[in-house]
């Protein structure tokens, strides 16, 4: 009984760390650097939030994805959960239950529309498959490294 409540709680831990955390710190980082994407960028594109709503949310993959290499490269035993490689599943069946359930129409806006209803429903289904799995990614591709850099004598 205590294991399976041990396995829960880092089942929940890295689960709001990989949509949550991941949601935070990528919003965070945007507005951290709005001044400077000003410089590359067309004024509309950075003031309107552009990248933070782009398809596939590519800007919350990839903090996603440094999130859980950074984290999986620390000496925790928490990191080096199995929890962490398997994050991705919970919000997988949830999109896949929002895709069933929805029917054709609603399986292009889940994923490709930029319909500004879309997003809103993206921000709760598709978003949270995509940063768990790339934090799940990133948490594999950790520990291996970790592990490469321990055989090099």
């Amino acid at each position: 009984m205590r294991s399976f409540l041990r396995s829960l709680l880092l089942v929940a831990v890295h689960l709001l760390i990989s949509t949550l955390g991941v949601v935070i710190c990528s919003s965070a980082l945007f507005y951290a650097l709005k001044p400077a994407l000003l410089l590359f960028f067309s004024k509309t594109v950075v003031t309107h939030d552009i990248p933070l709503l782009l398809t596939l949310f590519p800007l919350q993959s990839l903090v996603g994805f440094a999130i859980g290499t950074w984290y999986s490269l620390m000496a925790d035993w928490i990191a080096e959960s199995r929890a962490a490689r398997l994050v991705w599943i919970i919000p997988a069946l949830w999109l896949l239950m929002w895709l069933i359930l929805g029917g054709p129409a609603r399986r292009n806006s889940l994923l490709w529309s930029t319909d500004l209803d879309s997003k809103k429903v993206q921000l709760i289904t598709t978003l949270p498959f995509m940063t768990s799995t790339s934090y799940a990614l990133g948490n594999y591709f950790g520990l291996y490294y970790k592990k490469h850099l321990q055989s090099v004598p």
